[in-house]
């Protein structure tokens, strides 16, 4: 029988696979948050639109005659 031993510490910090596992879970739980967190909102540029004086466009617009 294979006698295991204990470490001396919670938690096995001279592993590497303990490395590993930990990087791995970090991304996935970075996954998750991001994957579930409400989206944030851009600010819009609004519409653009065309500027109009009394109907018309001022390039086309035409000296009116007093």
């Amino acid at each position: 029988m294979i006698a295991m031993q204990t470490p001396t510490s919670g938690m096995p910090t001279g592993d590497w696979q303990f490395w590993v596992v930990t990087i791995v879970a970090l991304l996935a739980l970075i996954a998750a948050f991001r994957a579930l967190a409400p989206k944030r909102k851009s600010k819009s540029r609004g519409v653009s639109t065309s500027l109009t004086i009394e109907g018309d466009s001022p390039r086309t617009r035409r000296k009116r005659k007093s």
